[in-house]
C-alpha cells in the first residue's frame, strides 16, 4: 500500500493501481476490526488515484467501498476523512444535498473521534493515578509490616521463658555441671543474638528460620522440661531451603503458644513441625502439632498472670495482622491463613492435642 502511495506521488498511476491491487488481496478474508481499517484504507488510496484522473465514478464506487469497510473498523479519524472526500466529490458532482449530508456525518465522526481521544487520555491520567496511588500503598504497607515486626520483635521473648532459661542454666553451674551450663548459655546467646540481628530484615531464608525454632525448642528441652520434651521438624521435600524465603520469626508464637497451653501443663509432650509448599509455589504450608492438653482444656487450664497472657495475646496478634499484611502485599486471595483445632475434635476424643496450620507467603529474598 505504501509503496502505491509513492507510486501515485511519482505520477505513476498505472504503477499505483497495481500495488493497490497487490495490497488489497493482502487482506481478502478480513476478520478484525484492524483488517477491515487497512482494507478501507487501500480503497481510500484507489479512490484518489482515480480522482486524480477525474474518473469520478470510480473515484466514488472506491470511497464507498472505503467507508463499507471503514464501518467495520474502529479508526473514527478515517471514517470522517472518507466522509469529507465524498462530500467533497458530491459537491464537485453538484449534488449539494448529498455533499451537506456527508459533511455532517464528516463533522459528528471527527467530534466523536476527539471525544475518544479525550477519554483515552483520561484513562491513561487516571491509570497513571492508579498506579501511582497503589505503588504509595504499597510502600506503606511496607512501612507498617516493618513496624509491625519491630514490635513482634518486642513481644517475641516472654520474660517467663528468658528467666526460667537463665535459672536453670544458673542450677547447672551450681551443681557442678558447668561444660552443660556452658553448652547451653552459649546456645542461649545464639539465639538472643539471632533475635536481634533478624530485627532487620523482613525475610529470611526457610534454612535460617527452621534454625531458629530448633535452637529454642532445644532450650526448652532441655532447661524447661529436663529432656521431657521430644520435637520433630520436616523441612519441604525435594526443595532447597536456602532458597525458600519466608517472613522472620513468624513461627515461633505458634510453637511457644503449643508449648505453654498445650505441652507445660502436663511436664512433657511431643511437637511435630512439618512445612508443605503448595502447587503454585507461593504458599508454604506450616502445621503445627502438639500431644498436650488441647486447644479447649488449654484456654480453661492455662491461668497465667495477667502481664503474662497479655503479652502472649499481644504477641498472637501482632502476629496475626503481620501475616494477613504480608499475604495482601503479594496479592494473595484472602482467607483464614491460621487455622487452630483441638485434635479431640478431629479424633472423635482419640487424642489429645492441638493442631496449628499456618499459611505463609514465599516471599522474594530482600
Amino acid at each position: 500500500g505504501n509503496l502505491g502511495i509513492l507510486a501515485l506521488l511519482n505520477d505513476d498511476p498505472k504503477q499505483a493501481e497495481s500495488l493497490f491491487e497487490l495490497a488489497a488481496q493482502e487482506y481478502e478474508s478480513p476478520s478484525k476490526p484492524a483488517d477491515f481499517t487497512n482494507l478501507s484504507k487501500i480503497e481510500s488510496w484507489r479512490a484518489g488515484l482515480f480522482s486524480q484522473t477525474n474518473d469520478l465514478k470510480k473515484a466514488e464506487f472506491f470511497l464507498e467501498k472505503s467507508w463499507e469497510m471503514g464501518q467495520k473498523g474502529h479508526d473514527l479519524y478515517h471514517l470522517s476523512q472518507i466522509a469529507q472526500n465524498l462530500a467533497a466529490l458530491k459537491n464537485q458532482e453538484k449534488d449539494f444535498e448529498a455533499a451537506y449530508e456527508w459533511q455532517l456525518r464528516a463533522s459528528e465522526l471527527a467530534a466523536r473521534h476527539f471525544h475518544q481521544l479525550r477519554d483515552r487520555e483520561r484513562e491513561e491520567i487516571e491509570a497513571r493515578h492508579q498506579l501511582e496511588r497503589n505503588r504509595q500503598e504499597a510502600q506503606m504497607a511496607k512501612l507498617r509490616v516493618a513496624s509491625l515486626q519491630l514490635r513482634a520483635l518486642r513481644a517475641q521473648m516472654n520474660p517467663h521463658f528468658m528467666f526460667n532459661a537463665l535459672n536453670a542454666i544458673q542450677g547447672l553451674i551450681t551443681s557442678g555441671r558447668n561444660n552443660e551450663a556452658e553448652s547451653y548459655l552459649a546456645k542461649f546467646a545464639k539465639m538472643m543474638r539471632h533475635t536481634l540481628e533478624y530485627s532487620d530484615l523482613e525475610v529470611v531464608a526457610l534454612e535460617q528460620e527452621i534454625e531458629f525454632l530448633e535452637r529454642y525448642l532445644d532450650i526448652n528441652r532441655k532447661l524447661r522440661f529436663r529432656e521431657r520434651l521430644h520435637y520433630q521438624i520436616i523441612p519441604p521435600r525435594g526443595i532447597d531451603l536456602t532458597d525458600l524465603n519466608v517472613p522472620t520469626m513468624i513461627l515461633q508464637p505458634f510453637v511457644e503458644n503449643a508449648i505453654e497451653h498445650g505441652i507445660r501443663p502436663r511436664q512433657e509432650g511431643n511437637l511435630r513441625i512439618e512445612f508443605q509448599l503448595t502447587e503454585n509455589g507461593q504458599i508454604l504450608r506450616c502445621v503445627i502439632e502438639d500431644d498436650g492438653v488441647g486447644y479447649n482444656k488449654g484456654k480453661e487450664k492455662q491461668k497465667e498472670g495477667a502481664a503474662f497472657q497479655s503479652h502472649r495475646s499481644r504477641g498472637m496478634d501482632i502476629t496475626r495482622e503481620r501475616l494477613n499484611l504480608l499475604h495482601q502485599l503479594q496479592k494473595h486471595e484472602s482467607t483464614d491463613f491460621i487455622r487452630i483445632q483441638d485434635l479431640s475434635d478431629l479424633t472423635q476424643g482419640e487424642r489429645s492435642g492441638t493442631r496449628v496450620e499456618v499459611l505463609l507467603p514465599v516471599l522474594e529474598s530482600e
